[in-house]
């Protein structure tokens, strides 16, 4: 397995948030598989007014983002997309991501959830497949206000089957 990074939510008051990516591959049938990062998934820069409610940003997998209140954005979020590369041509596959750890500093929780996966079914004639993914992150909405300059970091496994 292979540790990329795949994400980066900046908060304007020097909040941070790393999304780190476990890839996980297999070899199938003499196909040595690999996973690279093209556009990590990027929650972009933004500040939180308030944290007295649970307030949420969502990068859909179609490239779409939404803030809920109390979120002022300074540059917008990005989509992730991953190639699947040396795979068995026109093969199915399974895509999963799960969460091994998460986003936690300074005593607060940044809590990401609600994958948005876009797959193909099959890989192309090459034996490739892009993959986007896009993902919510919520606040934890305890009254408490977030931190400047403190890291969050969550570690999330991408899965990605060749059957």
């Amino acid at each position: 397995m292979v540790k990329i990074t795949i994400s980066v939510l900046r908060f304007f008051l020097a909040v941070t948030a790393f999304v780190c990516l476990v890839a996980g591959f297999n070899v199938r049938d003499g196909y040595a598989q690999s996973i690279e990062t093209v556009e990590p998934l990027d929650f972009g820069e933004a500040t939180v007014r308030r944290n007295d409610a649970v307030y949420d940003i969502t990068i859909a997998s179609t490239g779409s983002v939404s803030a809920g209140a109390n979120f002022d954005y300074v540059t917008s979020g990005k989509v992730g997309v991953y190639r699947l590369t040396g795979a068995a041509p026109l093969r199915p596959i399974t895509v999963s991501v799960s969460v091994d750890q998460q986003m936690i500093s300074a005593g607060q929780q940044m809590v990401i959830d609600n994958f948005d996966i876009d797959a193909p079914p099959n890989t192309d004639a090459s034996g490739e497949a892009i993959i986007n993914i896009g993902a919510r992150i919520r606040t934890n909405g305890n009254g408490t206000n977030y931190v400047g300059n403190s890291n969050f970091i969550a570690l999330m496994t991408l899965t990605v089957n060749v059957l």
